[in-house]
């Protein structure tokens, strides 16, 4: 017979008291690491979205809540409603007209910064022209302008006796063509092209040429038939 073997309860304890002491060692770092975790995340996407509110969506708010309670922010404020501001703009007839020309400058700038981006972005991705690794860098030189020291460039460059009017002698046909809703549409699509061109790019990087590859495999021309 094997004689049976006994330890101490004390011992027994002492492992057990160790066995816990262990496993709750990794448990307690491990919530450290998830509250910092957490804040940082918190941090992260509540300091922006704090900053939107504040900086974005509170003016919004300010201006579409005085048109409807004109008394909100004078120094007597009040909650009564009043509609005279806004029956006062519904009255006028280029108020209207207004609206009219921007929406069709919008569509019209949104169709060509999609060409123009799109187009771009083909180029830069799925050619071999020489510089398309500097477009990038153009766009993003583009992107970062701000759109009034565009239109001032612009507007310097077609100027009435500016340098290159003083060179160049352009027409006042030129000059009053660049200086109306043409030249509008064409700076604002200059401008607006980085968006479609960043998103393009974006989605023909992970598209990936498997589908293109395959079909040069089977023959297809580019330009061709399909």
């Amino acid at each position: 017979m094997v004689p049976r073997q006994h330890r101490p309860v004390v011992a027994d304890a002492q492992q057990e008291q160790g066995m816990v002491a262990r496993a709750t060692i990794p448990v307690s770092r491990f919530s450290a690491i998830s509250l910092l975790r957490m804040g940082s995340q918190v941090l992260l996407i509540g300091v922006p979205l704090l900053l939107l509110l504040l900086l974005v969506v509170y003016p919004l708010a300010a201006i579409i809540l005085q048109s409807v309670f004109p008394n909100l922010y004078t120094p007597a404020p009040n909650l009564v409603p009043g509609w005279d501001a806004l029956q006062a703009l519904t009255r006028q007839s280029h108020n209207y007209l207004a609206f009219l020309n921007s929406l069709w400058l919008g569509l019209i700038t949104a169709l060509l910064a999609c060409i123009l981006g799109t187009t771009l972005a083909l180029l830069s991705r799925r050619t071999d022209l020489p510089l398309r690794r500097a477009m990038d860098t153009l766009v993003w030189i583009v992107f970062f302008t701000p759109s009034f020291l565009v239109g001032e460039a612009w507007s310097l460059v077609f100027i009435r006796g500016g340098i290159p009017d003083q060179y160049l002698h352009f027409s006042d046909a030129f000059i009053n063509t660049f200086f109306s809703p043409v030249g509008v549409v064409a700076i604002l699509s200059l401008k607006s092209f980085p968006y479609v061109y960043i998103s393009v790019t974006a989605a023909l990087h992970w598209l990936g040429s498997e589908f293109e590859d395959a079909a040069r495999i089977s023959g297809l021309v580019p330009g061709g038939p399909g």
